[in-house]
């Protein structure tokens, strides 16, 4: 079973890090709450059993989410 073990951030990336070492790194744009908290939103985060959850914006992603993003809109310009 695969369990997150902490997140960081990038410019452009959010960082997830799973407890078996392997890092998923996901652009901010395809999380719009993401992309538009300010960093001390986002360094308050608590990882749950399911994923991550930041309280402050009201945002949390479960690893199946990420993992199958598929469900999430990716706009046309992603240069941004």
């Amino acid at each position: 079973m695969l369990e997150m073990k902490k997140a960081r951030y990038t410019a452009h990336h959010i960082c997830l890090e799973l407890k078996n070492g392997l890092i998923l790194s996901i652009p901010y744009y395809w999380f719009p709450l993401l992309k538009q908290a300010r960093i001390a939103d986002l360094k308050n985060y608590k990882i749950t059993p399911e994923g991550i959850e930041w309280p402050d914006i009201g945002e949390s992603l479960t690893l199946n989410e990420v993992l199958n993003s598929a469900g999430y809109p990716i706009p046309d310009n992603i240069d941004d």
